[in-house]
């Protein structure tokens, strides 16, 4: 019992370590300070990998990683934990989100063959049941994790599977927060206010509005007449 416990008080430790390490490195950079990261960014990862072999499995050990050694061209490292941890996840989103990311790893190291081997392996299990859902709760972590730019491909996805006016509507929101593709984002929204199904039908402007990732455009003629013009659409069909 005692050396279980003293463990895992050491795994605690290397991923305690890895993540400060890595924050004030990060913190270093935002201010230019460039001298010696490499080396601080080797450290950071050396503990998190050296916490996730002592059995800390999880995703605030796991993501920090992965996108360290895929910013480091540490490919081959990356494809390796990500395997580990889609056998070591309880989680479907998890191991959903591992898989996919092993199919885009295998894709940036150019192996096309594997990509789509992998692509067939792990994501025919997760896309079997409820794959729109899946792809779109995930395209949400990840912006609430503050990765919008990874949430484009799962949007894309839940789209692929289902029509889905709410996934067309933040869709269209981080097309406009990340790429400042207004024609694209406006398009999208536009989808989305012309389709009854969606949950926003009581309030569909004050969601626009709300929504942080259309700043840009929260007072731009065109995009107030599209939600406008939605919730008049809204209100009609749901008798209001």
């Amino acid at each position: 019992m005692g050396a279980n416990s003293s463990n895992t008080t050491a795994a605690q430790a290397q991923k305690d370590l890895g993540l400060a390490v890595l924050q004030d490195t990060y913190a270093a950079l935002d201010h230019d300070e460039l001298q010696g990261h490499e080396e601080r960014l080797r450290e950071a990862a050396n503990h998190l990998w050296e916490a996730y072999c002592m059995g800390v499995k999880e995703p605030a050990v796991v993501w920090p990683l992965k996108q360290l050694w895929t910013d480091t061209g540490h490919l081959a490292r990356v494809i390796e934990l990500l395997k580990d941890y889609i056998e070591a996840s309880d989680n479907p989103e998890e191991r959903f989100l591992a898989g996919h990311y092993v199919v885009d790893t295998y894709a940036l190291m150019k192996a096309d063959e594997l990509a789509v081997e992998h692509h067939r392996r792990y994501m025919a299990e997760l896309y079997q049941r409820n794959a729109a859902n899946l792809c779109h709760s995930l395209a949400f972590k990840l912006i609430w994790s503050g990765r919008p730019e990874d949430s484009i491909a799962l949007f894309e996805r839940a789209l692929s599977y289902r029509e889905n006016p709410i996934t067309r509507f933040f869709y269209a929101g981080v097309l406009m927060q990340v790429r400042g593709d207004r024609e694209a984002a406006l398009d999208n929204l536009r989808k989305a206010a012309s389709d009854p199904r969606s949950s926003l039908v009581h309030r569909f402007e004050e969601a626009f509005r709300e929504n942080s990732s259309f700043a840009s455009v929260h007072n731009d003629p065109e995009s107030l007449t599209i939600v406008r013009q939605g919730a008049a659409r809204y209100k009609a069909v749901g008798g209001l």
